[in-house]
């Protein structure tokens, strides 16, 4: 059985579905895609991909790799198997995992194409540039300029603060609510990968701090990203006391991440 009823060939142009679990994450993708001239539209799980697509068609699929309920590679093995060959959907993996055995494991899985994250907005419009056109052909990605400031030091990189500014006006809230879900998205990741060392579930906590690493590099935050993945792989060698001295060494950037971007982007009062 193919996926739902044959559509009519002027549907709306280059419609992405965006597969990913992460809400700061899914909000930014969104206003990316937006800026880029993409109508889209975001599940959160494998499950809800595969529903969407047996709704309507789409002309791509941004697939989160891993995701609960139901992952990217069993979604896209699920979607495949319906589909019928001259409907083929591109899937463009995203992925935190950059070997070159995840790439292969991605393609083998029937996926297209592979974006690493972070994902930024060069890299989106490339990857998508390569499978389907926008309705609007006119060039979206001119330099957008930075104020500096706070911005510009070791804490966020200055470049995705730009693209942040930029991208204000692609969401609802601006700017602001983007970076007030990612604070809060983060210190949830946080509290849990805390508990999680308390009682001695490195499992857990390898797998958050891994989710972690790839948002906060998406926001800029790229030390803290990087010692996100220290505290990743500490967790995962079964090194309890390492991993819990690399959780003191997120908490204390992410106090400065938190100060940075709350700076950059300040909630107006009443917000």
């Amino acid at each position: 059985m193919a996926f739902g009823p044959e559509q009519p060939e002027d549907h709306d142009p280059a419609r992405i579905l965006l597969a990913e679990d992460n809400p700061a994450n899914r909000k930014l993708a969104l206003a990316m895609l937006a800026r880029l001239g993409y109508p889209a539209e975001a599940v959160s799980n494998g499950l809800e991909a595969v529903a969407a697509v047996a709704r309507r068609r789409y002309d791509a699929i941004l697939m989160d790799g891993r995701m609960p309920e139901m992952d990217g590679f069993q979604a896209t093995a699920e979607i495949r198997r319906r589909e019928r060959p001259r409907t083929r959907i591109p899937i463009i993996a995203m992925t935190a995992d950059a070997m070159e055995g995840d790439r292969r494991r991605c393609l083998e899985a029937g996926m297209d194409d592979y974006i690493s994250k972070p994902v930024s907005l060069v890299s989106l419009e490339e990857v998508l540039g390569r499978w389907v056109s926008r309705a609007d052909p006119s060039p979206v990605l001119e330099p957008i300029a930075s104020t500096g400031g706070r911005g510009g030091d070791a804490t966020l990189d200055p470049s995705v603060v730009a693209i942040l500014r930029g991208l204000g006006e692609r969401t609802p809230g601006g700017t602001p609510a983007l970076v007030s879900d990612f604070l809060a998205d983060a210190s949830s990741n946080l509290d849990i990968i805390r508990e999680a060392l308390e009682r001695t579930q490195l499992k857990t906590a390898a797998e958050r701090a891994h989710a972690l690493a790839g948002t906060v590099a998406t926001f800029g935050a790229r030390r803290m990203g990087d010692l996100s993945r220290v505290l990743q792989r500490r967790s995962a060698d079964g090194d309890a006391g390492g991993a819990a001295q690399a959780l003191v060494e997120v908490d204390e950037e992410f106090g400065r991440v938190r100060e940075a971007l709350l700076a950059e982007f300040p909630r107006e009062e009443g917000s």
